[in-house]
């Protein structure tokens, strides 16, 4: 008995709804970032809220 292979069957589930609880907000000393370049071995470059580039 094979599986019908469809496009809208196979691969990840559509989120109907989020979870705003889980949403993270800064916090403290805590600042917003965009990440905007991968650097390698686990490090990115970072703009920051504040302007300037980590």
């Amino acid at each position: 008995m094979e599986k019908e292979c469809r496009g809208d069957i196979v691969g990840r589930r559509k989120v109907k709804r989020e979870d705003y609880n889980a949403l993270k907000v800064p916090a403290g000393n805590d600042i917003i970032g965009i990440a905007k370049t991968m650097l390698g071995f686990d490090r990115l470059m970072v703009t920051c809220q504040d302007g300037k580039e980590r």
